[in-house]
């Protein structure tokens, strides 16, 4: 996979939701030292969403944080008129999945289909569709959906999370098919189920769930290559790690 120069998105603005997960922070730090203005997404303030910032300002780039919850139409006006306010423009677009407990199918009901398919699919949509005046004089704008599939289970926990992520798929086709030439629609599909996981066979698995093999880092290097000049002739694709 090519690196990006390292000034390949200066002065480029992006937004980054979920900035304070493993990877929001990391594809919020790898941005940043590209020359990116990194606007930091959040569903609730907290010390890591400072400590995100400050890591951010210490790159000596802009950055700025905004607490919003973007899988409802109000709180994404929110992101959109703060960025309108700071930058009035937008170059870049990262969705970072919000984390959704998911229980076992049969203990599973319809707030649980609703919370997984908000906090996945909503923010894919309402953020395109109601940030098109940052993106309207903007010459080249990326947009990378970000998918995490969860350990399956025996019990079914796990199957909202698939079909939230085969929709978020589906949804990144068809407006990689529907947007202006100017656009580039991409998602990264990452698996928590590979070989990989470290396991710890005298831990509780119900208590201490196997961790991802693949590092966040790793994660963040395949967005910045969707985003970057390097994948221009790759649009409305999923790109699979793990």
């Amino acid at each position: 996979m090519p690196t990006p120069g390292q000034h390949a998105f200066s002065e480029k603005v992006a937004l980054v939701t979920n900035a304070t997960s493993p990877i929001g922070r990391a594809v919020s730090m790898q941005l940043g030292l590209y020359g990116a203005f990194v606007i930091a997404c959040h569903g609730e303030t907290s010390d890591s969403e400072s400590d995100a910032v400050d890591e951010l300002k210490s790159l000596g780039t802009l950055a700025h944080s905004i607490s919003a919850d973007v899988s409802t139409p109000e709180g994404v006006d929110a992101v959109v008129e703060k960025i309108g306010d700071i930058y009035g423009r937008l170059d870049l677009l990262v969705n970072c999945p919000f984390a959704s407990d998911e229980p076992g199918f049969e203990s599973s009901d319809i707030v649980h289909f609703r919370d997984t398919f908000s906090s996945v699919v909503k923010p894919s949509f309402l953020l395109v569709k109601q940030a098109q005046t940052l993106f309207e004089d903007r010459p080249k704008v990326r947009i990378v959906n970000v998918l995490v599939s969860k350990e399956p289970r025996s019990d079914g926990a796990g199957m909202l999370n698939a079909a939230a992520n085969s929709a978020v798929e589906s949804l990144t086709s068809s407006m990689a098919s529907f947007l202006t030439s100017k656009f580039r629609v991409n998602a990264v599909s990452v698996s928590e189920n590979g070989s990989k996981a470290e396991v710890r066979q005298d831990l509780d698995p119900e208590l201490f769930r196997p961790t991802s093999g693949v590092d966040a880092d790793d994660v963040a290097r395949a967005v910045i290559y969707l985003l970057s000049s390097e994948a221009k002739g790759v649009n409305g694709q999923v790109l699979r790690i793990g």
